[in-house]
């Protein structure tokens, strides 16, 4: 005789679509479950695997926190904003202008800030981790005021958020004087506002040549975490087999491709290969002035502490196909 509570499920299930009714029985069942989670690794990639690591201190590195418009545009809106920032720090540094005109001494406290604000968005820590010591140690907490501004200012990590960020603050600058570095500086960030924005919208002027020319040469989705409900080990070893061999072929797919992958790339890929191929760093920071390349893959490596080597070869594959280089 069916209970109370069998009946009431049966007339629930009754008004359920029958795919509802389906899937609900699909994750009951634990050898379905963990197929769906394979299939989830290779549709999403390493989103699902990633939802234990949320947060992952080391993790940051490997995020684009910042929208990204053309390498020569970036170049040149870094340099905006160090000169921003030098123009707020001679403004700041005339402490007799914060009692003769507190006005403008507040508003070149402004423009220090949004200098600083504009070098940290604009910034590439990629390149910055291979700079000399001591200058290498910024990537880190860079890469933090990025992981912050994505965050709290969200609309300054858009590439049309910060044209008009541009065109705001350059604005601000030129009122001030004329045919003055402030003014100068202004007019600069006013341009380089007007060049985000077009960008933007669509439009791909030829800047690149221009910052060459010029000598200045580049989420995780948090996803329901599994139940402990324990699987079936055939399913478990079946899965853990298919994750290896689609290891390999996406270790060959990355032998093959390394000449044509940009140096973030490589540096990303190699990090995550050392972590799904030997655990954690075991190694020293490399020494010395000239090797920036291999400084900044330890810190990338050194970066991933604590993520298993299984959840590694997933994120290698993810960054693999984000290249787009085929497996």
């Amino acid at each position: 005789m069916t209970g109370p509570s069998q009946g009431q499920a049966l007339m629930h299930n009754q008004d359920k679509p029958m795919a509802a009714v389906l899937a609900e029985q699909a994750m009951v069942d634990p050898v379905m479950r963990e197929a769906m989670k394979q299939q989830a690794v290779y549709v999403g990639g390493h989103v699902a695997v990633a939802a234990k690591h949320y947060g992952h201190k080391g993790l940051m590195a490997f995020q684009d926190y910042v929208q990204q418009g053309p390498q020569g545009i970036s170049m040149l809106c870094f340099v905006g904003g160090v000169a921003t920032t030098a123009l707020g720090i001679a403004g700041v540094s005339n402490l007799m202008g914060s009692v003769m005109d507190p006005f403008h001494y507040i508003l070149n406290v402004y423009i220090l800030a949004f200098g600083i604000a504009t070098t940290c968005i604009e910034a590439d820590t990629d390149q910055i981790g291979m700079m000399i010591p001591p200058f290498d140690r910024l990537a880190e907490p860079i890469t933090r005021g990025q992981a912050w501004l994505h965050e709290e200012c969200k609309l300054l990590t858009r590439l049309r958020g910060r044209g008009f960020f541009y065109l705001y603050q350059g604005t601000l600058m030129v009122t001030q004087c004329v045919f003055c570095m402030l003014f100068l500086g202004g007019l600069y960030n006013v341009l380089m506002g007007i060049v985000c924005i077009m960008v933007s919208c669509g439009m791909q002027p030829d800047f690149e040549g221009m910052a060459a020319q010029a000598g200045l040469g580049p989420q995780y989705t948090v996803v329901a975490a599994d139940s402990s409900e324990e699987k079936p080990a055939s399913a478990e070893a079946a899965a853990r087999r298919e994750k290896e061999a689609s290891f390999r072929r996406a270790e060959g797919a990355w032998e093959e491709n390394r000449d044509r992958l940009p140096g973030k790339a490589c540096r990303e890929l190699w990090a995550f290969h050392q972590q799904a191929t030997i655990g954690d760093c075991n190694v020293p920071k490399p020494s010395g002035v000239f090797n920036g390349n291999a400084k900044e893959q330890w810190r990338l490596w050194n970066g991933l502490k604590g993520i298993s080597q299984e959840d590694a070869m997933v994120m290698f594959m993810e960054r693999l196909s984000k290249a787009n280089i085929p497996t």
